[in-house]
């Protein structure tokens, strides 16, 4: 049940890191009812897609995320990462994510 909970919780903040949005510690922690030190974890284990905004303390996607990885790269990570299994198999959902630095936005279909 935990490692679900993980992977669910893991797999949204790679969602919303891809869809360009700022990801801030105590608003996740307060969001997932988890504590700053889990978030933390959470971060740590998406540091290859994540960096610290020095001014803000947010994160979000990294520049080298942005321009290194396609969709198929995506898919990848989601499927190694066993997010893919984590979700129920009767629902669909999508990654939205800039791919590049012009922010061109596509959408990753997952079953």
């Amino acid at each position: 049940m935990k490692s679900h909970i993980l992977a669910n919780r893991l797999a949204d903040i790679t969602e919303r890191a891809y869809a360009g949005q700022s990801l801030s510690i105590k608003d996740l922690a307060e969001q997932y009812q988890v504590s700053t030190k889990t978030i933390r974890r959470d971060f740590d284990r998406l540091c290859a897609i994540l960096e610290r905004c020095p001014e803000t303390g947010h994160y979000h996607l990294s520049i080298s995320a942005r321009s290194q990885y396609n969709e198929q790269d995506l898919v990848r990570l989601i499927d190694d990462l066993g997010l893919k299994k984590s979700r129920s198999t009767s629902s669909r959902y999508s990654l939205t994510y800039p791919l590049n630095r012009e922010s061109h936005l596509y959408n990753v279909w997952l079953e």
